[in-house]
């Protein structure tokens, strides 16, 4: 029997078996599709909590696997730590390395080669009809390594995008082509172009990251898609659809009523003031999915969430982390709030853990780990080692889980303090004890008395003054503690306003680009002139104009050139002039690869037309007599037409006039 399953993940993110219960972001999966249907490098960015993965697992895979011509490697690095060393080019070999032995003439020619080049090619040479996409989900975690790490990462990517075939692997080949080892076909299929594209998913504060990348990859922003929250009309979607599926789950169907759908989006968008980040609206649905089993279980109730069940809607988040401890075993509560709270948390970051260092560190029993995996507060994947590593779901949590921290240190060292009076009375009364025994004297002892009793009223009421004291220090940090969430708030909404310039910036920075791409300048400069009103950067824009002029100017005249030397081209007497005409515009630096195609071409049929010429004048010059006027007609003539300045030419039209 399979198990039961949730309508609503919680802290987790969507997998790929539940893409049936993904709403709400139909016409997101439908743009990226067709991003990475169009381009070859695809990134991906939002604000942690916006969805990114789910997107990913939930939407897009399904939808390309649907689509049935793409062969998907999806890739993690997982945070740089002491037990996560692998570097990141090694996991991606991990996830693409065939398992088989496979021969074919890649194989053959380089036995043995270990660069990501080699390895693609070597699955598109299996899978010619297939389009091999690379997905690097959680791309942020590249820049926690070593910088070696991303050298090496970024000039593997770089050979497998921008470079044909590597310098050493074409030696290789050039080698087993003079020994004639190596077929026409076979050399057609190394020459090939690899069908390859990339995908890239990366939080969008971590975004100026990639400048590290852009001297190798230098076109990893140029097509870029900006994942947003959630509107209303999506989240209403994404409450109510998967409520109503009948399948295999924990919960009966059930309902929303309206009010109490607009409670939730209400809430979560702050009356209107932002949009919804996903993670949050998905532990209110999953709160909603747990009430419906405990109604499902008692008589006469009605499967429906509605206003009521949620009078208490901002508590909900807030006891997400706290009822998840409570609900733990208490045997190992302490060591499970030490585990996510000191060890899977530091600096303020949530950071990745081997299995093995918490049944060392903290004698976590797996039975416990697999607990909080069920409650989501966690996640595991398995790691280089053949064990598992555990992180916190999501950095949403990183905040309550500091404060319950802190509430928790606080609390210990109050009880500490506690102990620590407690042990000074015991003492105390210890050493009065001995005086006792050595005094004799009446008077002596009715001082130690008095003292003793006065000692113990002071420590009692030390005691009685801490308490105070602790209690007064609670209620202080609970007054900066809202202080601090109205200052995070204020710190959000700056933010937020920042984030949508930035944003839009950033959008109409790259339709501009495109717009150049595609040679449409004028457009191009009213989008720059469009994005004054998102920046106070206007040099940046005006700098941007002023080289779309400069470029479209030069556009101009390189078509100029290019069409000057095609008229030139059709002439073999002016086969020159186009040469030098090819050459003014490859010095424009406009389209070398153009340029350079159409100069070699012609220098081809401009040094097989003149050697033509040279040969058979010779020959007929040889043959004497009365073939020295043909020979002047139809060779010579017409080589010093296509060069006038050729010495050898010059010298049989001397030859061939001497009587």
């Amino acid at each position: 029997m399979k198990e039961l399953k949730n309508r609503y993940p919680g802290a987790k993110s969507f997998t790929t078996d539940e893409s049936e219960l993904f709403f709400g972001r139909d016409h997101d999966i439908e743009k990226l599709y067709n991003l990475i249907n169009l381009e070859k490098l695809v990134l991906v960015y939002s604000k942690s909590g916006i969805g990114k993965s789910s997107l990913l697992n939930a939407g897009l895979i399904p939808k390309l696997d649907i689509d049935g011509t793409y062969l998907k490697y999806l890739v993690r690095f997982y945070a740089y730590n002491s037990t996560n060393q692998t570097s990141p080019y090694s996991k991606i070999l991990e996830k693409i390395k065939s398992k088989n032995s496979i021969n074919n003439i890649l194989t053959e020619t380089i036995p043995f080669h270990n660069s990501l080049w080699f390895h693609i090619k070597n699955i598109q040479i299996e899978n010619v009809n297939k389009t091999i996409l690379l997905v690097f989900d959680q791309f942020e975690e590249l820049f926690t390594y070593p910088e070696n790490h991303i050298i090496e990462f970024k000039r593997q990517i770089s050979d497998l995008l921008f470079t044909k075939i590597p310098s050493d692997i074409r030696n290789l080949i050039e080698e087993r082509i003079e020994n004639n080892l190596i077929s026409n076909d076979d050399l057609n299929l190394l020459n090939s172009n690899i069908n390859i594209k990339v995908l890239f998913l990366i939080r969008s504060d971590r975004m100026s990251l990639l400048n590290k990348l852009k001297d190798s990859i230098p076109n990893i922003l140029n097509t870029v898609y900006e994942l947003d929250a959630l509107t209303g009309q999506q989240a209403q979607i994404a409450i109510s659809c998967p409520a109503e599926k009948s399948g295999n789950f924990k919960s009966n169907s059930f309902s929303f009523t309206t009010q109490s759908i607009y409670n939730i989006i209400d809430f979560l968008t702050d009356k209107g003031n932002h949009k919804i980040e996903t993670f949050q609206l998905q532990i209110l649905c999953q709160y909603c999915e747990d009430l419906i089993i405990k109604k499902q279980n008692e008589t006469n109730q009605i499967l429906e969430i509605n206003e009521f069940d949620l009078n208490e809607i901002d508590k909900i988040y807030k006891n997400y982390y706290d009822n998840i401890i409570i609900n733990s075993p208490e045997k190992y509560r302490l060591q499970i709030q030490k585990l996510i709270e000191e060890e899977l948390i530091v600096n303020h970051t949530r950071v990745t853990l081997a299995d093995i260092v918490i049944f060392e560190k903290l004698s976590i029993p797996s039975e416990i780990l697999e607990y909080l995996v069920s409650t989501h507060i966690i996640r595991a994947e398995p790691n280089s080692v053949g064990g598992r590593s555990y992180e916190i779901s999501h950095d949403t949590l990183v905040a309550p889980i500091l404060i319950s921290f802190e509430k928790r240190h606080q609390q210990e060292l109050y009880e500490m303090e506690i102990v620590r009076k407690e042990q000074e009375l015991l003492q105390y009364k210890i050493e009065q004890e001995k005086i006792r025994d050595k005094t004799t004297k009446k008077n002596q002892r009715k001082i130690i008395v008095i003292v003793s009793a006065a000692a113990i009223v002071s420590i009692v009421f030390g005691i009685f003054a801490l308490v105070l004291y602790f209690d007064a220090q609670k209620a202080k940090n609970e007054a900066e503690y809202q202080t601090a969430i109205a200052e995070q708030k204020e710190e959000e909404a700056n933010q937020a306003i920042f984030n949508l310039k930035k944003s839009e910036f950033t959008r109409i920075l790259s339709e501009s680009e495109i717009f150049c791409k595609n040679l449409q300048f004028a457009d191009a400069i009213s989008k720059l002139e469009e994005a004054y009103k998102w920046t106070d950067d206007s040099l940046t824009i005006k700098n941007k104009i002023d080289s779309i002029y400069l470029i479209g100017n030069k556009e101009k005249q390189f078509n100029d050139f290019i069409a000057e030397a095609e008229i030139y081209q059709k002439n073999e007497s002016t086969w020159l002039l186009a040469l030098e005409t090819y050459t003014k515009a490859l010095e424009l630096g406009f389209n070398n690869v153009l340029v350079a195609s159409k100069i070699a071409t012609l220098q081809s049929m401009y040094n097989t037309k003149l050697s033509f010429y040279k040969t058979g004048a010779t020959e007929w010059l040889n043959k004497g007599g009365t073939f020295k006027q043909y020979t002047l007609d139809n060779f010579i003539y017409p080589g010093l037409l296509l060069n006038p300045n050729d010495v050898d030419l010059i010298a049989l039209k001397k030859q061939a006039e001497n009587p």
